[in-house]
């Protein structure tokens, strides 16, 4: 969400969203404004709860050995450009720290055809190639097409 929160902070456009009426009203405020905002809205929402990045850090803090176990578990991260709620650079920094921790199984499919959710539906024959060469590649079923 920090990451959500800085790129609505400097928005300069409306978004084509179901956020973007927040994105209107946040326009040139600063990131704490928009967490306020988001708050509001999402009253279980903390801006200083848990995130992926928080956790990856903790899970390797936390977990000695079972941490080898984790890092085998493969992992495909999908994500656009286009993304407005979450931006394509937050799941591409995800990755990398899993790399830099040592996952051995983990890739990322970024597109610029779609928007959030809209990935399958938009750019639907790159998506099937990078989600079943994925599991090919995981030894899980997958379509030889």
């Amino acid at each position: 969400m920090n990451d959500v929160t800085k790129k609505m902070s400097t928005i300069t456009k409306t978004i084509c969203s179901p956020l973007s009426w927040i994105a209107r009203k946040t326009v040139g405020l600063s990131e704490d404004s928009v967490h306020n905002t988001i708050d509001t809205i999402f009253k279980s929402y903390n801006k200083d709860g848990m995130s992926a990045h928080k956790a990856i850090d903790k899970i390797y803090k936390e977990n000695g050995d079972t941490l080898k176990t984790l890092l085998k578990t493969p992992f495909l991260f999908v994500c656009t450009t286009k993304d407005f709620q979450m931006p394509a650079y937050s799941t591409v920094k995800l990755y990398y720290m899993l790399k830099e921790i040592g996952h051995e199984s983990v890739d990322i499919f970024v597109t610029n055809k779609a928007h959030h959710g809209a990935i399958a539906l938009f750019d639907r024959d790159n998506y099937a190639k990078a989600s079943h060469g994925f599991y090919k590649k995981h030894n899980i079923p997958y379509d030889e097409k």
